[in-house]
């Protein structure tokens, strides 16, 4: 999947890196691991899965996503990368607060399914948020935004599923529901995740941890 060669932040070029096994490393996210990335407020733990997304382009080193440097690619390749490939959760959630949970989940299951509305519908009852299927999620607490969040993330294929603090506002139970429902859908697409947190490894099975 991705390979990394002596990649920086250009906003981090000057903290002290040293210790981290992803800033200024030559190593590579294999395919079909699971990975915990451990990450201390302030060293970029959002940056790093923004950078892996195409959202930004301001490091160093180089990024390679299956052996072509990503720099190389135009916005069509980023397009299909994002449906075919890419899946995020992201820490801000990016839903429509004025369209419905149903249609904040629908618009992006239309444009490249892997859940049909049964699934979807089934994904929500699930992590109990089926009552809310046709409210507003502007009208919804942070949590339960968060729960669409991740169904949303989850319906589309994927070979790598990012995650940036995904269950920061939800309780224990929850954030198990979610976990069960993650592993589920990983195992159904035969795919890999990265999950950034600032120390908790929550309920997921991952075969590596890795420190930013």
């Amino acid at each position: 999947m991705f390979q990394f060669s002596n990649l920086i932040p250009l906003p981090l070029a000057e903290k002290d890196l040293s210790s981290s096994e992803v800033w200024g490393c030559d190593w590579a996210l294999v395919e079909g691991t699971a990975y915990f990335l451990e990450a201390p407020s302030g060293r970029g733990k959002t940056t790093f899965q923004h950078l892996l997304y195409g959202l930004r382009q301001d490091y160093s080193g180089q990024i390679s996503w299956k052996g072509q440097d990503i720099r190389q690619f135009s916005a069509e390749d980023w397009a299909l990368l994002r449906q075919k490939e890419l899946a995020i959760i992201f820490q801000d959630l990016r839903l429509f607060p004025q369209l419905s949970m149903a249609e904040n989940l629908i618009l992006k299951q239309e444009l490249n399914p892997a859940m049909d509305l049964d699934q979807l519908k089934a994904a929500a009852e699930e992590l109990d948020m089926m009552e809310h299927w046709d409210r507003p999620t502007g009208l919804l607490s942070y949590g339960q935004k968060q729960r669409i969040a991740i169904i949303r993330a989850l319906s589309q294929p994927f070979s790598l599923l990012l995650m940036d603090e995904p269950f920061a506002h939800l309780d224990q139970e929850n954030i198990r529901r979610a976990c069960q429902l993650i592993q589920r859908r990983c195992e159904e697409e035969k795919a890999s995740f990265l999950i950034a947190s600032l120390g908790d490894d929550y309920f997921l099975n991952y075969d590596k941890s890795i420190r930013l």
